[in-house]
């Protein structure tokens, strides 16, 4: 095992504004991008075990599981989507807040939405990193409310 240190996440994909015009961008050696911006020589594959695979925004994730401080789940009630709209904010070194002026939360470095929240609390949860068991009340009282409100034609 090395002492390697890895961001906590990765990507297999950027975007970059040429010519005014949004395009995503892949390395020719298919290097991942630190944060999701910084080159680096770091293939898939040499990861290690504590990152998760996430389908996010066009793009995959590789987020880590490791050394997590705090996780804050926000569901969304006004939408006609499970998950879609919900949002999960994840810390690595300090408490997330919430500011109670305007709803808006600090001190998160990543935050994940759609099916990729239910993924990323499935492995948490499988390596025993960080305790979900108030996520998971929140993402089940989510699913009851989507299964009794939200009616398909």
């Amino acid at each position: 095992m090395t002492n390697k240190k890895y961001a906590n996440f990765y990507t297999d994909s950027k975007f970059k504004n040429i010519n005014h015009n949004l395009v995503k961008v892949k390395d020719d050696n298919n290097y991942l991008f630190a944060s999701g911006r910084y080159n680096t020589k770091i293939l898939e594959e040499d990861l290690p075990q504590y990152f998760v695979k996430l389908y996010l925004g066009a793009k995959y994730e590789f987020v880590s599981i490791k050394n997590i401080k705090d996780i804050k789940y926000v569901p969304n009630y006004f939408t006609n989507h499970l998950f879609k709209d919900d949002i999960l904010y994840i810390s690595y070194d300090k408490p997330i807040i919430k500011n109670e002026e305007d709803n808006f939360y600090s001190n998160y470095e990543i935050l994940l939405y759609g099916s990729a929240i239910v993924e990323f609390i499935n492995f948490v949860k499988s390596n025993q990193t960080f305790n979900t068991k108030d996520i998971e009340v929140e993402l089940q009282k989510k699913k009851e409310w989507f299964n009794e409100n939200v009616k398909f034609i």
